[in-house]
């Protein structure tokens, strides 16, 4: 629907936002308080964190996750305090973070932790797609390894202990960083994104993150654009886009088929 979700620096504190039909709106939060939007389906409902003022709470600010909905926020305690809501597909189940640093799936009120027991505390970014497929990094220390949480099961994508994973589409594809390198995950296949470049051209691409349902990736300073070869059987071609610098036409790289 072309809303977009996040936040601005105002001040010095991050306040989050809403842009829709070309008007921004500022979230409200508590006073002194900041925020942050992470998430939108395509109704517009929006998730993320609030930072709460409690004046008799110790400390009197702390995190919490929230919903807005047609300009109505909620400000919703899960699992105590720090809750972040990190990601809302149309069927209405979230994603986030408790205050454990557990990944979670909401689904109508019925909590689900990725991973049992303590496995999967100190997380980074889960974010989900309209099938309910999960995307999440488990931070162990100063090593991180990307998973994707299908149908209740975990399954490791990505180098173990260096790898993270940002984004995922309606087609289970996921974007993410193995080793140093952007990947695409896809049918249970990851691909090296400098692997679908022509070395001559220079270019390392060190992380991906986001990939949309017509197989678009954004890697780096890149927007990466697959593009059918004709009839004649001939290299496809990627249409290269440096991000806000120009656009370069790169042959000799495979198309990133949909899974």
């Amino acid at each position: 629907s072309g809303d977009i979700t996040g936040e601005y620096d105002s001040s010095g504190r991050s306040t989050g936002f809403l842009y829709s039909g070309g008007t921004l709106t500022s979230f409200l939060f508590s006073a002194g308080g900041q925020g942050s939007g992470f998430g939108i389906n395509d109704y517009g409902e929006v998730v993320g964190y609030a930072e709460v003022f409690d004046a008799n709470s110790s400390p009197q600010y702390f995190d919490d996750a929230f919903t807005e909905t047609g300009g109505v926020m909620n400000v919703q305690s899960l699992f105590f305090w720090a809750a972040a809501f990190t990601g809302i597909n149309d069927a209405g189940q979230i994603v986030g973070v408790n205050t454990s640093g557990q990944a979670f799936l909401d689904t109508n009120g019925q909590i689900t932790l990725l991973g049992a027991g303590s496995f999967f505390n100190n997380v980074e970014g889960p974010r989900i797609n309209s099938s309910g497929q999960v995307t999440v990094t488990l931070v162990t220390g100063t090593s991180r390894t990307a998973y994707l949480y299908d149908s209740g099961v975990l399954i490791p994508i990505g180098a173990s202990g260096n790898s993270q994973v940002f984004g995922i589409n309606d087609l289970g594809q996921a974007v993410g960083a193995s080793g140093g390198d952007a990947f695409v995950y896809s049918a249970g296949v990851l691909t090296d994104l400098n692997s679908v470049i022509d070395p001559s051209l220079g270019i390392h691409l060190g992380f991906a993150f986001g990939i949309n349902d017509s197989g678009q990736i954004v890697a780096g300073n890149y927007l990466l654009t697959p593009i059918s070869a004709g009839a004649t059987p001939e290299p496809s071609t990627i249409v290269l886009m440096v991000l806000g610098c120009g656009c370069l036409s790169i042959p000799r790289l495979r198309r990133l088929a949909p899974a």
